[in-house]
């Protein structure tokens, strides 16, 4: 009896560590030249994350790595939309064979729609059923993100 009320506890308490851990769905991470400045989980309550790029200089890489369920999107894409959600810059990306090939751009790639107001970096691909905003840029210099 006292095994089995071991065991009922251990399910009990392992559920309910369970329900605040983020498992599944779509998550992203965003690294500025190799340093991680977001982690990022699609859930009911997740507010979109800020990054400003100052003082980011024009050769600093951006790399996105999307998670999708567990799996990898094929005809993935990253756009830059204005407030208006008009598509100011697009990538596209090779199909990835592995979770650990991101998507890359440079700064100096979006330094042309720099301006006081924010900027939209959105993601999509074939399975994605909407496009999804990763983060809101700025260049107001303010604090980059950080871990």
């Amino acid at each position: 009896m006292k095994t089995l009320l071991k065991i009922f506890t251990g399910i009990v308490i392992g559920t309910s560590l369970l329900a605040f851990t983020p498992l599944g769905g779509e998550s992203f991470t965003l690294h500025i030249n190799g340093k991680e400045v977001v982690e990022h989980y699609f859930t009911a309550k997740a507010v979109t994350p800020t990054v400003a790029l100052n003082p980011a200089t024009a050769n600093d890489q951006v790399s996105v790595y999307y998670n999708e369920c567990g799996k990898i999107g094929t005809s993935r894409k990253l756009m830059l939309k204005d407030a208006q959600n008009h598509v100011l810059k697009e990538w596209r990306y090779d199909n990835a064979t592995t979770e650990h090939t991101p998507m890359t751009f440079r700064i100096n790639e979006i330094l042309a729609y720099k301006t006081s107001a924010p900027l939209n970096l959105v993601y999509s691909s074939k399975e994605v059923s909407k496009e999804r905003l990763l983060t809101v840029l700025t260049f107001d210099g303010g604090k980059t993100a950080s871990k």
